[in-house]
């Protein structure tokens, strides 16, 4: 199965993730895409992994407020 692919070449995995990585910077944390997965800073030393399902999720949030400003 083929993944979609937008005309800038991101697929749609990697646009989701721009997308929860904007909101989460907008709305409470810094966050970041590492090798690994996505991770918002919390506290001074503490960072944590967010799941496949939240990053989902945050990105529709995104979409949301992108939709009503």
């Amino acid at each position: 199965m083929s993944e979609l692919i937008d005309v800038k070449g991101k697929t749609f995995a990697e646009i989701e993730i721009q997308q929860a990585i904007e909101w989460f910077k907008e709305n409470c944390c810094h966050a970041y895409e590492d090798i690994d997965g996505v991770y918002i800073e919390v506290g001074d030393d503490c960072e944590v992994q967010v799941s496949a399902s939240e990053v989902s999720y945050r990105a529709d949030l995104y979409r949301g407020l992108q939709e009503n400003k």
